[in-house]
């Protein structure tokens, strides 16, 4: 197995998304995108982690995050991208500070006090988006992926 490139994994994804729309599973977008690999090279692998990772730094796609409750395992960063999570306190009706929450600082992910765990990730084609505009955090640009 041979591991393809950031720029050719993102030509795939953007690829499917545009044809797809959207894909209610991280599951089922990584047997498209490698379906979409092995046509370029039958030994190109790519897990859904990395996928996952890729698709948050295109500008175009929408990565959605569906949370349950549950996993008492204390977060040591955003279980969507592995970035730093920033807790959010506020002050409760008797003026005791309290966590509100935790928000990703890389891809803008919002969980309750409570935490989560991901459940399902929906991935949504976002073609009005502008290409030099940039969705979360520092994000790369469209200009080096293959034009279709």
């Amino acid at each position: 197995m041979r591991r393809p490139s950031d720029d050719i994994v993102s030509w795939a994804i953007i690829e499917v998304l545009r044809s797809h729309g959207v894909i209610h599973s991280q599951r089922k977008l990584a047997q498209m995108v490698a379906a979409r690999l092995r046509d370029l090279d039958p030994a190109y692998a790519v897990g859904e982690g990395r996928l996952r990772r890729i698709a948050l730094r295109i500008p175009q796609v929408e990565v959605q995050v569906e949370l349950r409750q549950g996993g008492d395992a204390k977060l040591d960063g955003c279980p969507c991208c592995g970035a730093r999570l920033h807790a959010r306190w506020g002050k409760d009706l008797f003026g005791k500070r309290r966590l509100q929450g935790r928000v990703c600082t890389a891809c803008g992910l919002h969980m309750g006090a409570e935490g989560g765990v991901p459940s399902r990730y929906v991935f949504i084609w976002r073609s009005g988006r502008a290409q030099g505009k940039r969705r979360r955090g520092s994000r790369g640009s469209l200009d080096a992926f293959p034009s279709t």
